[in-house]
C-alpha cells in the first residue's frame, strides 16, 4: 500500500500537509482495524486505557470505531459496556474514534452525551491524525484525550 506521501508525488496533486492528505491518511489507517490481529492489539490498549481512566462504558464516534468498541467490551469479560452516542446513559465515558482529522464528530458525540447526562466524557482516538487541527486538547467538553499506543502490544 502506497503511503500518502508516495501518492502525493505521483499523482502531484495533494500536498502531505494539506487537510486532504490528513483525511486520505485517516481513511488508510482505519483500514488495518480490519485486521483481525491489528483490532486485538488495539482492543487490548482501549481496555488498558479504560481500565486506567477507571471508565467502564465505551461509546463509538462512529462507524469506523464500531468493531474497536465492541471488540474491547467483547475481550474485557463483562468489565466494559458499549454503545452509540444516542443510546448512551453513562455519567463515566470514553468516546471512542477510529481517526480524527479535524475532531469534528468526537467533539459533537462528545457535547451530545454531555447535554444527556454525562458528568465526564473522555476521547480515545485510534489515530489522530492531525492533533494540530482537531482542537480536542482545549475543548472544554472533553475531560481526556489520547491516541491509542499499540508500540508495547
Amino acid at each position: 500500500m502506497k503511503s500518502i506521501v508516495e501518492f502525493s508525488q505521483e499523482a502531484d496533486a495533494i500536498p502531505p500537509e494539506s487537510l486532504a492528505a490528513g483525511v486520505l491518511r485517516a481513511q488508510l489507517s482505519t483500514l488495518c482495524l480490519r485486521d483481525v490481529e491489528h483490532l486485538r492489539q488495539a482492543a487490548i490498549a482501549l481496555i488498558d486505557a479504560a481500565a486506567t481512566l477507571d471508565c467502564r462504558h465505551l461509546v463509538a464516534a462512529n462507524a469506523a470505531a464500531e468493531p474497536l468498541t465492541t471488540a474491547a467490551a467483547l475481550l474485557s469479560n463483562g468489565k466494559l459496556a458499549y454503545s452509540d452516542c444516542r443510546n448512551s446513559s453513562a455519567k463515566k465515558v470514553l468516546v471512542v474514534d477510529a481517526a480524527t482529522v479535524t475532531g469534528n464528530v468526537t467533539r459533537s458525540c462528545a457535547s451530545y452525551l454531555r447535554e444527556n447526562g454525562a458528568s465526564w466524557v473522555g476521547a480515545i482516538i485510534f489515530d489522530r491524525v492531525r492533533p494540530d487541527l482537531d482542537g480536542l486538547d482545549d475543548d472544554p467538553g472533553i475531560d481526556y484525550v489520547a491516541s491509542l499506543d499499540l508500540t508495547s502490544y
